[in-house]
């Protein structure tokens, strides 16, 4: 084992981390290990996914495989979700979310809209204690004009889709993806880049198709911070959000949400001004 990037830890004690075991030249980590203990103090392992290793059906880990930040998910059950890219005896990569070693999406014809291809989109996958699977991917249908981002969950339900009637957002267009989480009640929190009419771009964070905190102080109604990271509580409720500027806040955010968050919007303000 060489180093890991990103891990995750569950409450049995399980570990879920990338490392790099130098099975290819490529650079980066090449697999997706789980670390297990046992009652005497020692670990079992198991090895998800590694390039150039089988997965399942003749497929193996494409030599472009590499398991970044958000790439994978692990629940308080041991459950592991993971985006993988596949190959396959034609030599052509392909998409899979994998759920526990098993192949539960790829990308191809759905019917949503009617009828609609689908793109799956491996670099965000998220599992919550429930074993529901959030994922990225995006649709595109013949009554449409161009390809849109959707977020999903479980079997193709569409969590949201960027169909230009996004609240906040008028004007504006998504331009990449960075985080992606669920909640146990199934709510998923998703953090984005999105490009405003200028073509500055600006952090969003945005629960379900709701845009709760924003990096843009032009958008009224939603909580501003020129930068910030966050976390939410596997029940949803609480939210820290950290700043680098401001300093470290948590806002509890019930159903249905956003009037909650404007009201630590206004405590934030009052802190700043006295700065």
């Amino acid at each position: 084992l060489f180093g890991t990037s990103t891990y995750e830890l569950n409450d049995q004690g399980h570990l879920l981390a990338n490392f790099r075991l130098g099975i290819t030249i490529f650079p980066g980590p090449d697999s997706l290990i789980q670390f297990m203990p046992n009652g005497d103090g020692s670990y079992a392992s198991i090895l998800h996914v590694a390039r150039l290793q089988p997965i399942s059906d003749g497929y193996t880990a494409s030599a472009g495989y590499s398991p970044n930040l958000g790439m994978f998910g692990l629940n308080n059950a041991g459950s592991v979700a993971a985006g993988v890219i596949a190959n396959g005896s034609a030599g052509v990569n392909e998409p899979w979310t994998l759920h526990n070693g098993q192949l539960v999406h790829s990308s191809g014809e759905v019917p949503l809209f009617g009828g609609s291809q689908f793109s799956l989109f491996p670099s965000q996958v998220t599992l919550n204690n429930h074993g529901d699977i959030g994922y990225l991917g995006g649709l595109e249908n013949d009554d449409w004009d161009s390809f849109r981002w959707t977020v999903f969950r479980n079997d193709f339900e569409v969590v949201w889709i960027d169909d230009g009637e996004t609240q906040h957002l008028e004007g504006r267009s998504i331009s990449g993806f960075r985080r992606l989480e669920m909640t146990d009640t199934g709510d998923l929190y998703w953090l984005a880049n999105f490009d405003d009419p200028l073509g500055l771009s600006h952090l969003g964070l945005f629960r379900n198709g709701e845009l709760l905190v924003s990096s843009d102080p032009s958008i009224d109604e939603v909580l501003y911070f020129p930068t910030f990271t966050y976390d939410i509580s596997d029940n949803g409720e609480w939210l820290i959000i950290e700043s680098q500027e401001n300093g470290i806040f948590r806002a509890r955010i019930p159903t249905p949400g956003p009037a909650t968050v404007a009201l630590l919007a206004t405590g934030i303000t009052t802190l700043r001004r006295k700065r």
